[in-house]
């Protein structure tokens, strides 16, 4: 990599540090430093995997850990570590991708950055379980990208379920596709062989986890709950846990009904969203309208990229049966950045024509920088609420229509 490059990762990273300390508010809320409370040593339950690695840092470190200050330490080393992440994923594609494609690569990545590290850095994100989801797809990415170790992929949807089981819905679809790309693209039959296992393998695991942590990971709840509450009561800042979370996971109890007020902020905001997000859809439309156009002129198979397209269909589940659209919206911007980041260090013809062909025409016009500082007015994405800007409008539009819920109650 020549020294341009380095100086841009380097600028990447301060920028990166910049979003951070620009976003985040110092405080881990109560969700987050509750799941740290949940533990394997209780059982092999849903979304224990995080707090099992922070007992187990407690058992070898010197100090106690089972303390709010502590878990806020943690996290913000976790979400350092994530930049470091984005960074060594940012030296890949760089190194890897078509040198007269950097300039769109180094776009990318800086949006991409201002994205993630937004999001994770503050409000309801810090020290969310998504940020680890993503760091896992991306891992998985990285090996596949460099063609390393990629049996690790099949360990890694474990890890990611074990995590949240949201995985399956949320970032499993990043390391899948890049799989099926794999495969389509390769040339003798033993690759296709080992990509093929590899892919049935990841998916079996990562359903075969999910099911289990939904249908059979809750049933010994009662007999380690008041030890679950005194620790996360002690996780928590002035003590204040998420009650919520642990009836959930540790009793089992079902919250559906207590979310329907909620479920009509999210029918109210997301076509907001969506319409002030035109100019991007529409960008999205004609960049692989014409990577479809370049794969049918290459004779390539496009099948590969109507998969590529329709991955974020898998976040379907969540957008119709749950409530924090926040996530359900970074998890499918998350997907594109990272999948096409990829696609172009794997040096794949169609997509590397075609935004080639973009950059030249959006360098050409002054409001193409406009473009991209667009979506900052929408960040970060946050959980129920999809970002600030989102509330605000909701908040407008409840003094401005009377009985807004009720018309959309029917939903």
């Amino acid at each position: 990599m020549n020294k341009v490059k380095k100086d841009y990762i380097a600028v990447l990273g301060v920028f990166g540090l910049i979003v951070f300390f620009t976003s985040c508010q110092w405080r881990v809320r109560s969700y987050n430093t509750t799941m740290l409370a949940l533990d394997y040593k209780n059982g092999f339950t849903s979304r224990a995997l995080l707090g099992t690695i922070y007992h187990i840092l407690d058992g070898i470190l010197p100090f106690d850990m089972i303390c709010y200050p502590a878990a806020f330490v943690f996290a913000l080393i976790m979400t350092l570590l994530f930049l470091v992440l984005i960074l060594f994923f940012a030296h890949a594609c760089l190194k890897r991708a078509d040198s007269k494609l950097s300039d769109a690569i180094q776009i990318l990545l800086l949006m991409f950055i201002a994205v993630s590290m937004s999001t994770f850095s503050g409000g309801y994100n810090f020290l969310r379980v998504d940020i680890f989801m993503l760091a896992v797809s991306m891992l998985g990415a990285l090996c596949i990208i460099s063609k390393k170790a990629e049996f690790l992929v099949i360990p890694m949807s474990a890890i990611g379920v074990m995590f949240h089981q949201g995985y399956v819905f949320m970032y499993f679809n990043i390391i899948l596709v890049l799989l099926v790309a794999r495969f389509i693209d390769a040339q003798n039959n033993r690759d296709k062989i080992r990509y093929g296992v590899y892919f049935a393998f990841s998916f079996l695991v990562g359903s075969v986890l999910f099911l289990y942590f939904e249908l059979f990971s809750r049933n010994s709840g009662e007999e380690v709950y008041e030890t679950v509450v005194a620790e996360a009561e002690a996780l928590s800042y002035n003590g204040i846990y998420h009650t919520t979370l642990l009836a959930h996971e540790v009793l089992g109890i079902d919250l559906g009904d207590t979310e329907k007020g909620l479920r009509l902020v999210n029918r109210i905001q997301f076509p907001i969203y969506i319409l002030v997000m035109i100019p991007f859809i529409v960008f999205f439309i004609i960049m692989f309208a014409g990577i479809f156009s370049e794969a049918k002129r290459a004779q390539a198979n496009r099948f590969k990229y109507l998969c590529i397209l329709v991955g974020p269909l898998t976040m379907l589940p969540d957008f119709l049966l749950k409530v924090d659209y926040g996530r359900w919206v970074m998890s499918v911007v998350a997907y594109y950045f990272v999948v096409l980041l990829a696609l172009l260090a794997m040096r794949d013809a169609p997509v590397e024509s075609v935004m080639a062909r973009l950059n030249v025409k959006l360098s050409a016009r002054l409001w193409s920088y406009m473009l991209l500082a667009y979506p900052v007015f929408f960040l970060p994405y946050w959980d129920v609420d999809i970002c600030e800007a989102m509330r605000s409008a909701n908040r407008w539009l409840a003094d401005v229509i009377p009985h807004l819920y009720r018309y959309v109650e029917w939903w």
